[in-house]
């Protein structure tokens, strides 16, 4: 399956102030160097090839965010709209200005969990449960069946120094519970292939890789194709 995409723009990206993008692009370059803000304003404006995997992890098969502490030290909130987001934030740091993607997320329906260090924000992490939410969080055309019970994992960022403590792992079990209490049965993420660490929480969780998906972006032009995973992809997930 192949589908080109003239004109296609994630829609979190679009519309925001100069202030505000220069504040972000200021605030990424000093958490994640120079070099990672070039990488990243170029995939998302001039150029972009990669390739992702695209999991299907079904909630009945995966423990509950219940069953693994949170770990020491950090404090969380799960919010679902940016009124309970002034509420859960107040006395901390705003986790949207922080990462100001998760205003127009939540403003969309997505639902949110911050993980806080005190009052520092540490980790973010969004799903989707709806069409418009999908939007905000991520913008790769896979299919995800909304009305059929199926919800999308995905827009996750942990700050440098708080990397390797768990935080992906947990938030990840917790934001399933929200979704099996929305009455979800099945979540579907695109990771990309060479993302290691975000792989190796998805075969932590027994998903299911069952397809490969490949973006190729040039400027407004876009492309998306899937094809089955090969026997040398699923190797590492086979003893899962």
């Amino acid at each position: 399956m192949s589908l080109d995409i003239p004109g296609s723009t994630p829609a979190a990206h679009r519309a925001f102030p100069p202030f505000r993008v220069l504040r972000r692009a200021v605030e990424l370059a000093r958490r994640e160097g120079p070099l990672y803000l070039a990488i990243s304003v170029t995939r998302r404006h001039v150029f972009n090839w990669q390739s992702f995997y695209l999991y299907e992890l079904l909630l009945a098969d995966c423990p509950t965010g219940h069953s693994r502490p949170r770990p020491d030290g950090y404090d969380e909130c799960l919010v679902d709209s940016n009124e309970t987001a002034d509420q859960a934030v107040a006395g901390r740091c705003d986790f949207r200005e922080v990462m100001p993607w998760t205003r127009r997320a939540l403003a969309r329906g997505a639902a949110t969990l911050c993980l806080y260090h005190g009052q520092e924000v540490a980790h973010v992490g969004c799903v989707a449960t709806s069409p418009e939410a999908r939007e905000a969080i991520d913008w790769l055309p896979f299919d995800v069946q909304f009305d059929g019970g199926e919800a999308l994992l995905g827009a996750v960022y942990t700050v440098p120094r708080h990397r390797g403590r768990g935080l992906l792992t947990y938030s990840t079990l917790r934001r399933l519970d929200y979704l099996r209490g929305a009455g979800f049965h099945t979540c579907k993420v695109a990771i990309a292939t060479n993302n290691d660490h975000s792989n190796r929480s998805q075969i932590r969780l027994k998903s299911r890789i069952y397809a490969v998906g490949r973006l190729f972006r040039l400027l407004k032009w876009q492309r998306w194709s899937e094809r089955p995973a090969t026997a040398e992809e699923l190797k590492p997930h086979s003893g899962c």
